[in-house]
């Protein structure tokens, strides 16, 4: 039998480098306006259109089943994703490009030059597949990119040159995990004031309704300066032997009961096995 679990995976780009371009917000932006994400998750990723299988996301807390859904309660329904635009995302491109040639003007330094961008992505096909389409689409608009696989087990370190690593995580609880995320020790820490500044609130809320307050006002932040750039949200499923018991409701993890499980022997012997 197949099964879901009970919290959904969120997968996102986290920038890593500090390429002139990888920092500027418009070019960000303009790699996922040049993303048919929506195309490529319900096609080539999921071949599904049913949103419990997945669907695009404006940030990186769960989107649940609706507002009334507890799971929901940090994600802002009124934060709409990004919708694929190509001819957009090359005006992007060049408003990124004069930005940052007035910048180094004023600075008195040569004009940065835009390289190929350097995806990095676990040894999982899903990965493989949504980095390799979105290179694909990046080069109609004139981005280039390559795709940099690490190794089983392995994430990126100091040791690894890249641009942007594709990130498959869940949020287990948003209003802390949003500080392993973009906090000063998280893996796309952001300097951004306003961030930062929202993050601090955060830290001082003393009840229910201002944490929600706050992660809502932080997912607007985050749409708005992309420290992170949200693609989908994808229910994962696992598949176990009808003749194991003691695996019931939706788990969090695979494993977190396998004391209870049990095998029906009963079931084997009528079976002859």
């Amino acid at each position: 039998r197949v099964a879901a679990y009970s919290l959904p995976t969120t997968h996102m780009l986290i920038p890593v480098s500090d390429d002139p371009y990888v920092q500027n917000t418009k070019f960000r932006r303009a790699l996922l306006y040049a993303t048919n994400r929506e195309a490529m998750l319900t096609g080539e990723l999921l071949n599904s259109q049913d949103w419990d299988d997945g669907r695009l996301v404006s940030g990186p807390f769960p989107l649940g089943n609706g507002e009334s859904d507890p799971l929901a309660y940090a994600y802002n329904p009124e934060v709409k994703p990004i919708e694929y635009s190509p001819q957009l995302a090359k005006l992007l491109v060049v408003m990124a490009e004069k930005e940052l040639d007035k910048a180094a003007e004023k600075q008195h330094k040569p004009t940065p030059e835009r390289k190929p961008l350097v995806i990095a992505c676990p040894d999982f096909e899903f990965a493989r597949v949504a980095v390799q389409g979105m290179i694909q689409q990046w080069q109609n608009v004139g981005i280039a990119a390559e795709m940099l696989v690490l190794p089983p087990g392995e994430s990126v370190d100091e040791s690894i040159e890249c641009d942007f690593v594709y990130v498959i995580t869940t949020m287990w609880e948003p209003a802390t995990d949003i500080e392993r995320l973009l906090g000063g020790d998280g893996i796309a820490t952001s300097d951004n004031p306003f961030i930062v500044q929202a993050l601090e609130q955060l830290r001082a809320a003393r009840n229910w309704r201002e944490v929600r307050d706050a992660m809502q006002n932080l997912h607007q932040l985050i749409d708005y300066h992309l420290p992170v750039l949200p693609l989908w949200q994808v229910t994962d499923r696992f598949a176990v032997s009808r003749y194991v018991e003691g695996l019931e409701g939706r788990p969090v993890s695979l494993y977190q009961d396998v004391d209870a499980w049990r095998v029906n022997l009963g079931i084997e012997k009528t079976l002859g096995r």
